[in-house]
């Protein structure tokens, strides 16, 4: 449990940083000690938070270290603490501080790893790296500084600024725990208005600006110096006028600025003692003039080679996403190939590059974020590189595919057997992918970050860079991703790059778009395969995929020679992009966010799950523990409000989440809607009763009485305050919301109305009726414009199109009709298979549309062409409303089993899931900021991490010999190893075993045979 927590050892982080920056002089920072605020904070119980403040350089770290070395001589205080490090991958995020934090404490205190315990369990390693880490994270945090064994705490973050991932969370976090406990907090960092925005105004916080103490600072900076001289004197043997002479030089030039002295005290260090007062002559003023000057080393090298290497090198180190290694960064920059062998001679030019970058483990860093800074204003970059930033990019990606080209085969790592399970892998040394692994990850990013509209470069063409890589590797790449734990980056990268050609799409690539919309067809199918058993991308993903696809044929050579007989699949993809598994009870609801970029499910068993955009796996997930039946956005976005099966209609602000519980209904809760104003919001129960709430005040404005039934469905007019209401009384109603008076009754249905919707003019209305109808009014006159017929059985769910010029009706009778409203012309008729369509919606574009069956799945057709464009299966006893996002791109289900799933378009991958413990939830997000998911519980942080979901690769409890099914379906096996891993659709119902014919009577319908050598 400890071992899976530990991201790093804050006790060692401090120890090399103090190393690194030449030890920590106690003269440095005591003066801190006995300042009018940091006693404040140590003996006000009020004052809960120090907070430092000071530009790039001026020893926020140090003194940092230095409180740290104070109040650790005191054994009262329980001592735990965080250096960000945005140079340092791992360190800098918000969740990363949480890890280590909580480590410390622990360390200290062994009983607190109960806390960790309990929720680590049954998540295991998942439950710190998920993206969902940071809620279970927080709490755990919280619940250890509650623990009554546990007094005088202080938790200390250094450099805030450079935590680069989900600050604003950890900050508000800070203020929350400031606030309800006793524990106390010490932070740094920079002067950033985010960060001043949250701090600013904390009643319990107390700032210290090291700008404001100049004296003090001045005071340090010069106490460091003279050490540092005198550590140098004694090296170098320098006489008394020398030693007098250097300090008081770099005293008068260093700004109070401990970064400057350090750097040129480094530079001193390889200086002859005679040489030095006229090399300080050289040394600039000021941090930035500093490294100018740095740079003009660089330039005026000996060898021109040198200095051109040099140039690259600060260049890449630059542009790269994270902090390279020698190796990688060696592949990239493709030369000299007389450092090939000899790794260590490339580090030789690492440390050419002046003070700007240090080695440590074989990674390459910056000496202090300040210098990348430096680096990549423009100015600088024209003065190391004739290239633009979008030109190093362009290198970047092309040197990357042509180290993978060079590179990537076919089972790399030697595994041999087809069934070798990622986490059963043991590390190579030496890695072959060792010098690839950046590549790997992020070539595609680099592509789409270059500017290829104003580059001469085929990369996009038949024949060009992207063509040939994925025509001789792509297989390849996807194991290598797999091995390195990498395959949902794989997802987002064919859809980055399938985005950018539709963005630059002309004749010359339309091939290379086909390829590559194949090629994200075929990872989002086989995903699951793939990243955990990196070969099966030659045996399942191969032999499962249609007969015409395109990689299926140019990798047809890489197919199985020992399967003799293969199973007949269809021809093409067809309309499933992927089937999203996850859900073991019914889906009640599913909704996109308002960007699109996530999606969520709710199920039955209580179940949330929220998934990233086309990141193809679902995180842990969150629970909620209510039926909610009913939710609705305000139009502004900023509000939410829920319906539930006791009556309860509650709302919820976005950024505060709750807000108001408004209780008044004797019955369940079956539709809420806010009114245009935002101020009011509107609820139908079965109780036979609408209810209008004002939301501030929470009281009940008014109830609209005189349906005979229940209603079902709430739709508020868009530009007006009238208010239509549809009932198994068999009517609708048009209310005037101000007076509380029913304007008209429509009776023409010859059923109960089970869907009522406005037109987004508020001009029309439609109704859907066990009638088997579809009926269109003026929502003014109460005149019927049109009955739309050709359901043969009950209309569950009706909606207008965006433009309001069509509308789709969902029936019983299995099928989604496509209205013209204008015609009434029935457009398209969708076939459904088997079970009755209850609920369809348009997406914001008006180019999807969404139907949810009984059988337990989501279709996403396609409008125009009528063609179904995914199916999201698994979700078992769906229920209620699919909801898109705001941009189309993504889908929230909800089920009975009380999870809610989020859903991506494009990949057919979940996103997310929230488990509750409610039967049949709602879900859905903010229409202005889609990192919040809201439930009956509240609003809940939507994080869209990434989860293995690895096969039971080992599952079974019988020993069979020769080949077998597994006893959970999912694999074929040869002597109780897996063999052939099962995608969903191909799993078996029944099963034959004749010698080494295997046939399986599939879920889906199929019969598959399949003969092995």
């Amino acid at each position: 449990c400890l071992a899976d927590l530990r991201i790093t050892d804050p006790r060692d982080d401090k120890t090399r940083i103090e190393e690194t920056k030449g030890n920590l002089l106690k003269d440095s920072y005591c003066w801190i000690l006995e300042h009018a605020d940091f006693q404040t904070w140590r003996n006000d119980p009020q004052c809960r938070l120090l907070w430092i403040t000071g530009d790039p350089g001026k020893g926020k770290t140090m003194l940092l270290c230095g409180i740290i070395n104070e109040l650790e001589e005191f054994a009262a205080y329980h001592l735990s603490y965080f250096f960000c490090q945005a140079t340092e991958t791992g360190l800098q995020s918000a969740t990363a501080v949480l890890r280590g934090l909580i480590y410390s404490l622990v360390i200290q205190q062994p009983s607190l790893i109960s806390h960790v315990q309990e929720k680590h369990g049954p998540a295991g390693k998942a439950l710190f790296e998920d993206r969902n880490a940071w809620t279970a994270l927080s709490k755990i945090l919280k619940s250890i500084l509650n623990d009554p064994s546990l007094k005088d705490v202080v938790l200390l973050i250094d450099a805030l600024d450079e935590c680069t991932e989900e600050l604003p969370r950890l900050l508000h976090l800070i203020k929350e725990i400031s606030s309800a406990s006793y524990a106390k907090w010490i932070v740094s960092s920079r002067n950033w208005p985010i960060i001043e925005y949250e701090f600013e105004n904390f009643k319990q916080s107390i700032r210290l600006r090291l700008e404001s103490n100049e004296a003090y600072v001045s005071a340090a900076v010069q106490n460091y110096i003279h050490y540092k001289v005198n550590l140098l004197a004694q090296k170098h043997g320098y006489t008394d006028i020398i030693r007098e002479t250097t300090e008081q030089h770099l005293v008068s030039q260093a700004n109070n600025t401990f970064l400057w002295a350090a750097l040129v005290c480094q530079s001193l260090n390889n200086i002859r003692s005679g040489r030095v007062l006229d090399k300080l002559q050289s040394y600039p003023q000021g941090l930035n003039s500093l490294y100018e000057r740095m740079v003009d080393q660089i330039l005026k090298l000996v060898e021109d080679y040198d200095v051109l290497l040099c140039k690259q090198v600060l260049t890449m180190v630059s542009t790269v996403y994270r902090p390279v290694t020698l190796h990688e960064l060696h592949s990239l920059i493709g030369y000299p190939k007389e450092f090939s062998e000899d790794i260590s001679s490339f580090a030789e030019i690492i440390r050419l590059c002046g003070s700007f970058l240090t080695i440590r483990g074989n990674t390459i860093y910056f000496v202090h974020q300040s210098a990348k800074d430096y680096l990549t204003t423009d100015k600088v970059w024209s003065t190391i590189s004739a290239s633009s930033p979008s030109d190093i990019h362009y290198t970047i990606f092309s040197q990357s595919l042509q180290s993978m080209y060079n590179t990537l085969r076919r089972d790399i790592y030697c595994l041999g057997t087809p069934g070798y399970h990622v986490d059963e892998i043991q590390l190579y040394n030496p890695d072959p992918l060792i010098a690839v692994r950046y590549s790997c990850v992020y070539w595609i990013d680099h592509l789409c970050d270059c500017d290829i509209g104003h580059n001469p470069r085929d990369a996009l063409q038949v024949g060009g860079l992207v063509d040939m890589f994925l025509r001789h590797h792509f297989l390849h790449w996807l194991e290598a991703l797999s091995l390195l734990r990498y395959m949902p980056e794989g997802i987002l990268a064919i859809a980055r790059i399938t985005d950018l050609l539709e963005a630059s799409f002309h004749n010359q690539i339309h091939q290379v778009l086909s390829l590559v919309q194949d090629a994200g067809r075929f990872i989002s199918r086989h995903i699951e395969a793939i990243e955990s058993t990196p070969l099966q991308v030659y045996v399942s993903a191969l032999i499962f995929s249609p007969l015409q696809s395109e990689i299926r044929k140019i990798f047809k050579d890489e197919e199985p020679s020992w399967m003799l007989l293969k199973p007949a699949v269809e021809a093409g993809w067809g309309p499933c992009l992927r089937t999203l598994e996850g859900h073991y009870d019914s889906v009640n609801s599913v909704v996109f966010s308002p960007d699109g970029q996530q999606l969520a499910s709710g199920s039955r068993n209580g179940i949330v799950r929220v998934c990233a955009a086309k990141s193809g796996s679902c995180i842990q997930p969150l629970e909620c523990d209510n039926s909610v039946l009913s939710v609705a956005f305000s139009p502004d976005g900023q509000q939410f409000a829920s319906g539930s099966a006791d009556g309860i209609v509650k709302v919820w602000d976005i950024k505060s989440t709750y807000l108001q519980t408004l209780e008044g209904h004797t019955n369940p809760v079956l539709s809420v809607i806010f009114l245009p104003d935002n101020q009011q919001l509107a609820s139908g129960s079965s109780d036979d009763t609408i209810k209008v709430w004002d939301i501030k005040l929470g009281i009940c404005l008014r109830t609209l009485k005189g349906h005979d039934n229940s209603i079902h469905s709430v739709s508020a007019c868009p530009n007006s305050r009238r208010l239509a209401s549809g009932s198994s009384d068999q009517t609708i109603k048009i209310w005037d919301i101000k007076l509380g008076t029913c304007l008209q009754t429509l009776m023409d249905h010859d059923g109960p109305v089970l869907s009522v919707a406005y037109s987004p003019d508020g001009q029309q209305l439609v109704s859907g009726s066990e009638d088997d109808t579809v009926r269109v009014w003026d929502a003014e006159l109460g005149a019927c414009l049109h009955i739309l017929k050709g359901h043969t059985l009950w209309v569950k769910s009706v909606v207008f199109s965006p433009d309001g010029k069509q509308l789709a009706s969902g029936s019983e009778d299995t099928t989604v009709r496509v209205w013209d409203i204008k015609s009434a012309a029935d457009l398209q008729t969708l076939e459904c298979d088997e079970d009755d369509v209850f609920s369809v919606i348009f997406s914001p574009n008006g180019q999807l549309l969404a139907s949810s069956s009984y059988d337990d799945t989501i279709r996403i057709w396609d409008v125009k062409s009528g063609s179904c464009q995914q199916i999201l299966e698994g979700l078992d006893y769906l229920k209620n409303l699919a909801v898109f996002s705001h941009d189309s791109q993504r889908l929230a289900s909800g089920s009975d089993d009380g999870t809610i799933k989020v859903w991506d378009v494009k990949s057919g991958n979940c996103l997310q899931t929230f488990p509750d413990s409610w039967p049949g939830g709602d879900i859905a997000f903010d229409a202005t900021d889609d990192s919040h998911l809201i439930t009956d519980l509240g609003v809940l942080k939507i994080n869209a991490p990434i989860i293995k979901t690895p096969p039971d690769v080992l599952s079974g409890d019988t020993d069979f010999h020769h080949y077998s099914i597994n006893s959970n379906g999912t694999w074929i096996t040869k002597d109780d190893e897996p063999l052939v891993w099962l995608p969903q659709e191909y799993r078996s119902d029944a099963s034959a075993v004749f010698g080494a014919t295997v046939a399986i009577g599939c879920i889906s319908d199929r019969v598959l045979v399949m003969r092995f050598s």
